[in-house]
């Protein structure tokens, strides 16, 4: 058991984490199966779960984040352009939030290209989930992959850990018996070390005279 289940120290438990990504994305996603068991039991699936993240973290940093950094610079105190990187909880997303940030003309500059490839964020029943809410097709298959990737994660884990629990449940009739033996053999033990002290002994039936004849006779016949 031991050799399977992940300790508290280990840094098998520690969440996928890149800049252009807001942390609670992996934690959430990660934390139903990731350090529940030692690497070494679901190193391929967690590697798939580390290449998908860093494909995500791409993703992201290529359609997103250069809008980001244009908005940074023509932002204005009142009415100018507002977009940020942010986790769609409920939607278990990485999107991009944003308003006022196309361009009155289109002349080339940083960012544009991105601005140009951005499309309205859907929920899983394919309706538009706001008007300030953007993705890519890039974003989107990275989400994906991600997501499927986790899947896997968390279903090997499950498999694992279900085999461990047929096999303990297996072994939990001995562990019952072996107790009950146990508590047994502390009772007898602790009757007979009172009965040491206070000077026990094993009664004797007394012979009679009656019983003497009777047996007697019994032999004889």
């Amino acid at each position: 058991m031991g050799e399977i289940i992940s300790l508290d120290d280990e840094s098998d438990k520690k969440f996928s984490s890149f800049s252009a990504i807001p942390k609670e994305f992996f934690e959430d996603m990660e934390s139903s199966w990731k350090g529940r068991l030692k690497r070494i039991h679901i190193d391929n699936v967690f590697i798939e779960v580390e290449r998908a993240a860093e494909a995500l973290s791409l993703a992201v940093t290529e359609d997103f984040v250069p809008i980001v950094s244009r908005i940074r610079v023509t932002s204005a105190p009142l009415g100018g352009p507002k977009g940020e990187i942010l986790y769609a909880r409920e939607h278990e997303a990485v999107w991009f939030k944003g308003k006022r940030f196309a361009p009155t003309v289109w002349a080339g500059s940083p960012g544009e290209e991105q601005i140009k490839q951005l499309k309205s964020a859907i929920d899983s029943k394919g309706k538009k989930v706001g008007e300030e809410w953007f993705t890519t097709i890039k974003v989107e298959a990275a989400l994906a992959r991600f997501h499927e990737a986790g899947a896997k994660a968390k279903a090997k884990v499950l498999e694992i850990l279900r085999g461990l629990s047929a096999e303990l449940r297996s072994k939990l009739d001995i562990l019952v018996f072996a107790s009950t033996l146990l508590v047994i053999a502390k009772a007898l033990f602790s009757h007979v070390s009172e009965g040491r002290r206070r000077k026990w002994v094993f009664p004797t039936l007394a012979e009679s005279h009656g019983f003497k004849i009777v047996f007697e006779k019994m032999m004889h016949n």
